[in-house]
């Protein structure tokens, strides 16, 4: 009986460790959103990126090759201790397009974070 029970175990056993080994396999593989580049605004028209901004509230949008920033719709998009200033940025189509609005401290410097 004891014969029977051992060669169970080590297939409860390596069922077991088949199953974690596909668990952090499958954790370990890249998902399409990390796989995607962060949307330029040198590429969009002033409309486009104006109406990214407006339609999902708040975005993070390159501003070139190696910068980004975020950009609101409106103070609700801001933590409570943040104003908004106006954000003009280069688009495909425009030196100075109006997107929508930056976070800022209210005291006017920095992003609000921090102590």
């Amino acid at each position: 009986m004891d014969r029977m029970t051992a060669p169970s175990r080590t297939n409860g056993l390596l069922r077991g460790l088949a199953k974690i080994t596909l668990w952090v396999a499958a954790a370990m593989l890249p998902t399409t959103s990390f796989s995607q580049g962060r949307v330029s605004m040198e590429t969009m028209t002033c409309r486009a990126a104006e109406g990214l901004v407006t339609s999902r509230g708040a975005v993070v949008l390159g501003t070139g090759p190696y910068t980004y920033d975020r950009f609101v719709r409106d103070g609700s998009y801001c933590d409570f201790r943040q104003t908004t200033r106006p954000a003009y940025e280069r688009t495909a189509d425009s030196a100075q397009c109006f997107i929508g609005y930056q976070c800022r401290a209210r005291d006017g410097g920095g992003n609000g974070g921090g102590p």
